[in-house]
């Protein structure tokens, strides 16, 4: 070969490299641009990608979906897959449906789901549910579940046409954008479960139907809000107070503090209320008489809120103080263990629905291991209410000359002489 031959020959090798050159790299760059434009939700749990995969919405396991691909679905049913986590669900951004019961969750973030008209998260182990931005929602079920905070207050709770709360023995608040409503309305819930919408004490204006017991105190605590007073419980043995009985008991110092108070407790028990409720408690020494007190109320629909915490050091760790708390003969908690449900020397308040219908509400204690015992005993009417918020309301004497005071807790009837 001679010279200008080997000069041609390098000259073709080189122009092929340069041509293998570009080639590879426009390959690189529009797989690049494919891959960049494919964007990618990561999908942790592998039994929800699969749940995906057998719906046609994924290739692979392989902990990513291509979000393109569910970005646009509008309903999505993930049942009895054995989910525990759906991390990714932000994606369906256009969700108009979810079925997700029967699973392993124990969290559920819908806040991007803004569409969501229909949510079935019954029968998981949810502790806690929060379907605030879902302002189209008018169809929950979160029964059987471990819920101890729910929060529905999306501004929507009129249009509902299911709500079902049932079987989560720790939910004590439900938040609800009108407590009153949901009362009359969203009866699938536990008795011990309460509708709350930040209105203060559920009560009418002038504590109508209310008692507040002071259990094991030795004084009056005044009231910090429209309720009534704490009524004291001074002795030993039985006791007759104002508006209650009790048959016998002992008082004791509990010291409970409100800095180490438990969430159940509502917005409205202050500082100072909580720690003159919780300094003292009252228990029941086995051998004798059940502990019960005694109530006169008019027959009606009550919400009773028991406030209870353990203090005593032989009783700090879960299963060694055990009791039944039974109201109008019916048992609603068995084997309360105060110690598992709020915690060592930590006050918490359980909430229950009731219904008097002989002119008594009776509140019993039996044994089962250790001793029972309770710190105070609040009850308020539920029937039907006015929030006890004066700021908004509102009373005109439409052609009176003159202002009409009021006998309750609401404002004076204004006048209109002209």
């Amino acid at each position: 070969m001679n010279l200008t031959d080997r000069k041609n020959a390098k000259n073709k090798n080189r122009s092929m490299k340069t041509k293998f050159f570009y080639l590879s790299f426009l390959m690189f760059y529009f797989t690049s641009k494919t891959i960049m434009a494919q964007h990618k939700t990561f999908i942790p749990d592998s039994s929800f990608e699969q749940a995906l995969i057998d719906l046609g919405h994924d290739d692979f396991l392989d902990n990513y979906i291509v979000t393109s691909n569910i970005e646009t679905i509008t309903n999505l049913d993930v049942r009895f897959k054995g989910i525990t986590d759906l991390t990714g669900i932000e994606s369906f951004t256009e969700l108009i449906s979810l079925n997700c019961t029967f699973n392993n969750l124990t969290n559920l973030d819908l806040s991007n789901n803004t569409a969501l008209t229909y949510l079935d998260c019954g029968f998981n182990n949810l502790e806690a549910l929060d379907v605030l931005a879902n302002k189209a929602l008018n169809v929950l079920y979160c029964d059987y579940n471990n819920l101890t905070s729910l929060n529905v207050k999306n501004g929507n709770n009129r249009n509902f046409v299911i709500f079902n709360a049932n079987s989560n023995p720790n939910l004590n608040c439900i938040e609800v954008d009108d407590a009153v409503y949901s009362n009359a309305n969203w009866l699938n819930k536990d008795t011990s479960s309460i509708y709350c919408d930040n209105g203060g004490p559920i009560d009418t204006p002038n504590n109508k139907g209310s008692a507040r017991i002071n259990v094991g105190g030795n004084s009056v605590v005044e009231s910090t809000d429209q309720g009534p007073n704490w009524e004291a419980n001074p002795d030993n043995g039985a006791y007759a107070g104002t508006s209650y009985t009790v048959n016998t008991g002992i008082n004791y110092d509990s010291g409970l503090q409100y800095e180490n108070r438990h969430a159940s407790i509502p917005d409205y028990i202050d500082e100072a209320t909580f720690n003159d409720i919780f300094s003292r408690s009252r228990s029941d020494l086995a051998g004798g008489d059940r502990m019960e007190f005694t109530i006169p109320l008019a027959d009606g629909n009550y919400t009773v809120n028991l406030f209870m915490g353990n203090s005593w050091s032989g009783a700090s760790e879960p299963g060694e103080r055990l009791f039944d708390i039974l109201i109008e003969d019916a048992l609603v908690e068995n084997n309360m263990d105060l110690s598992a449900q709020f915690g060592h020397r930590v006050g918490g308040m359980k909430s229950y629905q009731v219904t008097v219908n002989d002119g008594t509400l009776n509140i019993a204690f039996d044994h089962e291991v250790g001793n029972p015992l309770i710190n105070a005993i609040e009850i308020a009417s539920s029937e039907p209410i006015i929030v006890p918020d004066n700021e908004h309301l509102a009373r005109i004497n439409v052609g009176g000359n003159s202002v009409v005071e009021s006998t309750d807790q609401g404002p004076n009837w204004e006048a209109n002489p002209d």
